[in-house]
């Protein structure tokens, strides 16, 4: 799902869509064991997140830091509170907001 959505999302970021990125976001983020979609520029600050995931996420995911500088898509589970979650980082075409 990482890399389909990434596709939809890159075309999003070079619009410079905030609106439209943040409703996509909304829409795929609320799907069953799904716990919440974000998106993060090169500097590693949040452009959007679904609803309720922010509190979680104080910070971007180590993954997601690690992903942009190996240039390549990863994936591994992490602790987030006492439950195991699945992190999946995907880069898009590298854009700053």
């Amino acid at each position: 799902m990482g890399e389909n959505l990434a596709d939809k999302i890159e075309p999003l970021l070079k619009k410079s869509s905030h609106k439209e990125l943040q409703l996509l976001i909304d829409r795929f983020g609320s799907r069953e064991h799904l716990t919440g979609i974000a998106v993060y520029n090169a500097k590693g600050e949040a452009l959007v997140m679904t609803p309720g995931l922010a509190p979680r996420f104080p910070k971007e995911p180590e993954l997601v830091d690690q992903t942009a500088k190996s240039d390549q898509s990863a994936g591994q589970f992490q602790h987030l509170g006492e439950a195991p979650v699945y992190i999946s980082a995907s880069l898009c075409t590298k854009m700053m907001w």
